[in-house]
Parts: structure tokens; C-alpha cells; sequence
């Protein structure tokens, strides 16, 4: 018995942020992604035994040691969904690579929603998106404890372009669709960069420490209030419009958390915009991973050429819309 799934990352448009509990159990948030065509690829064997033996990115690990001696947050990843659906009937050898660095783009939970999907799957059960989702956000927020929004393991699950509307109680899910030739322009115009760094939850924490401020809890008003802006110049097919609010939404994102920039980030924004860019951000909580922008019509190349020259590297992909 041999099973493989693959598990989407995403970038997010607007609306970064409110999808955190302590803003959205209050006040309801929204946020506009889009997942890509890169990400994890799981696959899981059956064990004769009752052993669950793991190779994640090449490292063997198994199950069983003690936890204590993995202190790594990876483990502590993959052993959270082990254990939410204990228990098994038989062993298993699992097997977890990723496409490329995922820093920023909602890894974390794209994983968990991956190995919720497969266990799932080798238990016998059929699961919805929706379950998939909660059930994931629960072991990263609930069970390991980190400060972590919701929109990655909805994403994952669902995949495609949406807003997703989150409040205390319920999740609602507003698929946006867009004409062929606005979404091939889109692909074109947007470009992803890969700028290194390294992961922090701590990031998570100062931003939910911050948002009792009023002048940081209205820029996250002003973050909600751009996703249906957001949605209205896509379906309109504006993206230079698009691109501009990006622009007004990085400089919100940074009123709301300022720990979300550095000096090597606002460099690399500061050329992207004399490079040709209308506007763009930073992925994820910040400090490092990925930033993405979008280019004024014809000046792509001219956008990617500088930001390589720089020292950053452009990321190819595509749009990827299928659901687990």
C-alpha cells in the first residue's frame, strides 16, 4: 500500500494578520490568497510492523524515540498530526520533501494540512476541507502552542484564489474567479523572490502583543478593509491598480507589526519600486523568506534582472487550484 499527496504553500494579496485569533474572535477577519503550484509532497507506505518510522528531508526519525530528543521544530510538526490520529492499526514509513525553501509562504501549516490529509486517508476516513483545515490549525495553534493564523491551512486545503472570511464561530469561504486572461496576466505581471532568512514564531508573538495599540489594531482595520479592494481590481482585471494597493497594504503591514521589516528588506523594496515594480510585500510574518511584487506592464524583465543582480532569486511558478 503506497499513498502520495501533495500540499500547496501560498502568498496572500491583503488581509494578512486578521486571520489571527485574537483579531478575529473579536472583530472577524478576511483574507485574499492564492496558492501555488509548490510545496510538500508526502508519501506514506504501510509497515508490516507496528513501527512509524519518518524521513523528513532526507533525515530518518522514528516515532517512537523520545521526544525530548528532537527539540527541532520539524518533529515537533510532523509528530502533532501522528498523535491526532492515533491510534493505528498498523505501522507506517513516512516519507516528507519539499519543492524549495517555503519560508513566509505558509509552510508550516501547509504541512500539517498535508499529513492530516494522508492519515486521514491511510485510516479510512474521507474528510472535507473544512475539517482538514480546523483540524490542522487546531494541532499548530492548540496542541504545539505557536501563534499562527488560519489562512495557511485553509488555503492548503482548499487551494486556488479566495477570501476567506473568518469570525468566532465559523469560516466562510468566497472563491474569486477570474477570466483566463486576467489570471495569465496576473501570473506574468507578479513576480516571487526568495531573500533567505530564517523561520520565528516570535514574529507571531510581538504582533499579537502589539495589536492592543490603537494605532497598530486600526492599521489592521485598514489590512481587512483591502481585501475587498483587492478582489475588485482582479476581477476588474486592473493590476496596476492592484499593484499599488499592494503598496499602501506593505506600508499598513509595517504600521501593524513593525518587526516585520529590516534594513535588507526595505532595500530590496526600495529597488524593486525603481525597478520597475508598482508595489508589492514581504510574505509571512517577516525578516526574511519571500516578497513578491507586482511589475508595470513590460518592465518584468527588467524587474527580475535587478533584484538578481542584487543578490535575490526569482522564483518560477504557477497558480494551483485544486482542493485535498
Amino acid at each position: 500500500m503506497k499513498m502520495k499527496i501533495f500540499s500547496p504553500v501560498r502568498i496572500s494579496f491583503a488581509g494578512g494578520g486578521t486571520d489571527l485569533p485574537f483579531f478575529y474572535e473579536k472583530f472577524g477577519g478576511r483574507v485574499l490568497n492564492a496558492t501555488l503550484n509548490f510545496g510538500w509532497h508526502i508519501e506514506l507506505r504501510k509497515n508490516p510492523f507496528k513501527a512509524i518510522d519518518i524521513i523528513f528531508e532526507g533525515k530518518r526519525i522514528s516515532f517512537l524515540e523520545d521526544e525530548k530528543q528532537h527539540q527541532g521544530d520539524a518533529f515537533k510538526i510532523i509528530r502533532g498530526p501522528i498523535k491526532d490520529f492515533l491510534p493505528y492499526k498498523s505501522g507506517f514509513f513516512l516519507t516528507v520533501k519539499k519543492d524549495r525553501p517555503l519560508l513566509g509562504l505558509g509552510s508550516s501549516g501547509s504541512l500539517i494540512v498535508g499529513l492530516c490529509n494522508i492519515l486521514s486517508k491511510f485510516k479510512g476516513q474521507r474528510l472535507s476541507p473544512r475539517t482538514i483545515a480546523e483540524r490542522a490549525f487546531a494541532i499548530e495553534y492548540e496542541d504545539l502552542g505557536w501563534l499562527t493564523g488560519k489562512q495557511d491551512h485553509y488555503a492548503a486545503s482548499f487551494g486556488g484564489i479566495n477570501i476567506f472570511h473568518f469570525g468566532p464561530k465559523n469560516v466562510r469561504v468566497e472563491p474569486l474567479k477570474l477570466e483566463k486572461k486576467t489570471k495569465s496576466q496576473l501570473r506574468e505581471r507578479l513576480k516571487i523572490f526568495f531573500i533567505g532568512g530564517a523561520r520565528s514564531f516570535d514574529l507571531q508573538k510581538k504582533l499579537s502583543e502589539a495589536v492592543s495599540e490603537k494605532k497598530r489594531l486600526a492599521s489592521l482595520f485598514k489590512l481587512r478593509e483591502q481585501v475587498g479592494l483587492s478582489a475588485e481590481l482582479l476581477k476588474k482585471g486592473d493590476l496596476d491598480g492592484l499593484g499599488e494597493l499592494l503598496n499602501d497594504s506593505w506600508n499598513e503591514k509595517k504600521k501593524s507589526n513593525p518587526s516585520v521589516s529590516n534594513d535588507k528588506i526595505e532595500k530590496i523594496y526600495y529597488l524593486a519600486l525603481k525597478s520597475g515594480a508598482l508595489g508589492g510585500k514581504l510574505a509571512g510574518a517577516g525578516q526574511g523568506g519571500h516578497m513578491f511584487f507586482i511589475s508595470k506592464k513590460g518592465q518584468e524583465e527588467k524587474l527580475v534582472k535587478r533584484l538578481q543582480d542584487f543578490g535575490v532569486e526569482n522564483v518560477n511558478f504557477d497558480f494551483y487550484s485544486r482542493r485535498v
